[in-house]
Order: C-alpha cells, then structure tokens, then sequence
C-alpha cells in the first residue's frame, strides 16, 4: 500500500512539470506573435501659470487609444495620449488612465494632491457663503453686455440679449445693486432710477403710464410701488435661489410668475443657479412650461470689470484650409472647437481604406443625444471667396446607424461670423449633401460660389447626421480642404 502512494505521488509530481511545460510553452507563442505586452504609465506635471491645473502624459509605446479618470461626476471619457486635469477645491484626487495597444493595455492610477483651492475660490462649496462674500453682506450688480439674455430652453438661440450699444442707455439697470446678508435678508436699492421695460414694443405694464426707458424712482405708480427698492428675505440650496416678499426680483422686475413677463409684482421668486463663485452669479428662470428662459449674469460690485480688450480686426485673405490626420494640415489643434460633440477620436484608424480613401487615419464623430452637435474650426482671418468658394471633403456613414427616424444622411458645412456670438448661425451660409451610399467613402463638394461678395465668414461648422434632434449615431470625415482656384 505505502508503495503505490509513493508510485501516485510522483505521476502527479510528473504531471504538474508537464502542465507548467504547457503554460510555458503558450507564453512563449504569445509572445512570439504578438510581442510583448505593453508597459508604462502617465507622469503628472503641474502647468506653469495654470493654478491647480496638471499635465497628464502618456508614456506607454505605441498606445492608440486613451481613457482618462478625473472628475466622478464624468467618469471614463475619451482623450488623447495627453491630457489635462483641473481641480477647484484642495484635496486628493485618484486619476487614473487605460491606454490601448496592439498587444495589450495598460491600467494606470495615481494620487494627485493638490495644496490649496484655486485662485479667486473663496468659500467653495457654500452658495450661502459665496452669495455674502464670506463676509456679513455682499452686493451684487449686473454684468454690462449679455448679463440679461432670453432664448429658448436648448440654448439654441438667442432672443435677445443686453448689447454693447445699449449699455449707455441702461445705466439705471447697470446701477442696480442686489445685496444678500448672511441672516437671509435681501435688499433691492435702484440708486434713484428705474428702467421701464417692454413688451411687444409698448411699456409695461400696460397701464404704467411711463415711457420705454429710464425714470427717477419715484415715478412708479402706486400699483407696482413693491418693485421699488426694499428690503426682503432670500433662501438658498445648492441649486436655487430664492426671494420672497412682495416685489423682490433680481435682474429686471416683469420676469416672474411662470411667464416671460408678468403684470404684478410678486410674493415669492425662484432662480436656477447656474454658476456662483466668489467673482460671479448666474441665475436662470424658465417659464411658459420651458417655452423659454430668463437668464441674468451679476459681479460683485466692487469687482473691477475692467475693460474688454479691443478685438483685432481679422484680415480678409485667401489662405489654403486643408485638414487630414495623417500629419498634414493647416489648422492648428487650439482652432478646433470640439465640445459641440458628444465624444470624438482622431486619428483614428481608417475603418474601411479604400481607393476613394485609402489614407490611414481619419476623424471619428460619435454624435450623441444633443440637438445641435458639431464640430467647429475657428480660424485666424476671413475667408476670401472671391477665388476659392469651394470645399471638399470625404466622409464615410456606416450602415450600422440608424438612418429610420430623425438621424439624417446628410452631412453639412456651415460658414459662420463667430463676432456674432450665439448669433452666429443667423447669418450663416449651409451647405448639406446627401450621402447615398453607406460604408464606403463618399467625396461631397460644398459649392459657395454664390456668396462670393460675403467678407464676414471666419468660421467653419462641420455636421453629420443633421440637427434639431437626438437621434445618435457614428461618422468619419477625411481630407476637409478649401479647393483651389479654377
């Protein structure tokens, strides 16, 4: 019995060295058709200049794709073999990193500390704090140019909005000051002076009996007297921002009461808050069932705006505008504007190289769920079309999108004025193809020939899949250029 334990025994002894051969064996092959496995990290450097802002660097080899890890609240996104991490608040925070290989990939992770918040960060975390400056009171007053807009709820548009040409006329707007004081007291004072707004072109109220413009305050009538300066109350959370008391408003007294413009003065008051540091308080308030909104921008009062350097005047020239991903390419990467897009990658390897397009990497355009998504060029000088009015470009749609519903097979260039802010589209010229073939590579012609007399376009809009909807989908452009003279 003891001798076939022993007999036993070493089978198995024979048997593992023979298994542990296997695994070497296959490691070997691994290794002999795929290479080694890729290894490496990131290095973190702080940015000169940057407060709390950090450089994340790549050095894996041969890596040809990135995810990053910064913020919980965005989780993995997409990026690039660099990338940059922006902290507001002091503390510690786990970064981490996934980059692909053709053998493999690599997990990275590490701890970023960062000493102090960010500049001009006072209070962070705390609405009511930053509302009161920190302190026992802080007042607050309207922004100058664009601190009242009106739009829809999508952004889409602009309504209208406080010009640069009206600031002088509205100084008894600008001189509006909204104090907040850490007991929850909120005080309106107009500085002597009211402006009467409109509607539908005439006064209103409509029975306020005053003119479109400025008034000394005590001009209001009995009836709306609450709208003169006084003293309420406020709350705040960390979304909202309430006033209460009869006629308590902040940015202009008609917006209220779920309407874009009310008739009466008002109990109770409440703002979206959409952004509140220490140096500025934007406040939204939708209505008609989000028909629409409100938005109001306000500095603290003694907060220097300073003033706006003057733009340079883009000179009108006929320069080449020729993008492709393989090295080449006459716009610079600051003169991209890619946050209009859900997720983008470039370069990427070309899904489908063939005679039409047999370029090794393209542009990958993942259009998600936003309404208007795009992908923009902003370019140093306006475009001369006197000679050169055509672009090209080659794009590919695969057929795995779904194409039944609102995604379109089109794919636009728009020439935009970017000097009109969110204007922009209302003077723009659209060029939008159809693509009738899927998963191949289509060249399409954008033809401007017949807005040669326009000197205003310097910027270049670039849409797959139409807009006005949500419907997702994935594209890939190549070879955008500006077309030679013929």
């Amino acid at each position: 019995m003891k001798t076939a334990i022993k007999i036993q025994r070493s089978f198995s002894f024979l048997f593992l060295i023979l298994l542990a051969g296997v695994f070497v064996s296959c490691s070997d092959k691994y290794e002999q058709e795929l290479g080694p496995r890729p290894e490496g990290d990131f290095t973190v450097t702080p940015i000169e200049g940057m407060p709390n802002t950090f450089l994340l660097s790549s050095n894996v080899e041969e890596a040809f794709r990135h995810k990053w890890f910064t913020d919980p609240a965005i989780g993995w996104r997409e990026g690039g073999p660099t990338d940059t991490a922006y902290f507001e608040l002091a503390g510690t925070y786990d970064v981490k990193m996934i980059a692909m290989a053709p053998n493999g990939h690599v997990v990275a992770e590490k701890n970023i500390v960062v000493e102090e918040n960010a500049p001009g960060v006072a209070c962070a975390g705390d609405n009511l704090a930053l509302l009161t400056g920190c302190e026992e009171s802080q007042t607050w007053v309207l922004d100058g140019e664009g601190s009242l807009w009106i739009g829809p709820v999508d952004e889409s548009q602009t309504w209208w909005s406080l010009p640069a040409a009206d600031l002088e006329a509205r100084a008894c707007v600008l001189n509006d000051e909204f104090t907040f004081f850490e007991d929850g007291t909120f005080i309106f004072e107009n500085n002597g002076d009211f402006w009467v707004e409109e509607e539908a072109g005439a006064p209103h109220p409509a029975d306020i009996g005053l003119e479109i413009g400025c008034n000394p305050a005590d001009a209001w009538p009995e009836q709306y007297a609450a709208w003169n300066s006084g003293t309420h109350q406020f709350e705040v959370t960390e979304e909202e921002l309430m006033v209460n008391g009869l006629g308590a408003f902040l940015g202009i007294y008609k917006v209220g009461g779920g309407v874009a413009a009310v008739a009466e003065p008002q109990e109770s008051i409440t703002y979206e808050i959409v952004e509140l540091t220490a140096e500025k308080l934007v406040v939204e308030y939708t209505f008609g069932d989000g028909a629409g909104k409100w938005r109001f921008t306000f500095r603290p009062a003694d907060l220097d705006p300073g003033e706006e350097p003057e733009e340079p005047e883009m000179p009108l020239e006929e320069n080449d505008i020729a993008v492709d991903f393989d090295g080449t390419s006459t716009i610079t990467e600051d003169q991209w504007l890619l946050d209009q897009v859900t997720a983008y990658e470039f370069p990427v390897a070309n899904p489908d190289p063939d005679d039409v397009n047999p370029s090794a990497n393209v542009f990958r355009y993942d259009r998600g769920t936003g309404m208007y998504e795009n992908v923009q060029i902003h370019l140093d000088h306006k475009i001369d079309l006197t000679n050169r009015n055509k672009f090209s470009i080659l794009v590919y749609f695969p057929s795995a999108n779904d194409y039944t519903g609102d995604l379109a097979q089109t794919f636009a260039v728009k020439l935009q004025n970017r000097e009109l802010g969110g204007d922009a589209w209302t003077t723009q010229e659209e060029r939008k193809p159809e693509v009738e073939v899927l998963d191949e590579w289509v060249k399409l012609t954008f033809d401007f020939s017949d807005v040669t007399d326009r000197t205003d376009f310097d910027s270049i809009v670039l849409q797959p899949g139409g807009e006005g909807h949500t419907a997702p989908g994935t594209f890939y452009f190549d070879e955008f250029q500006l077309l030679p003279a013929e």
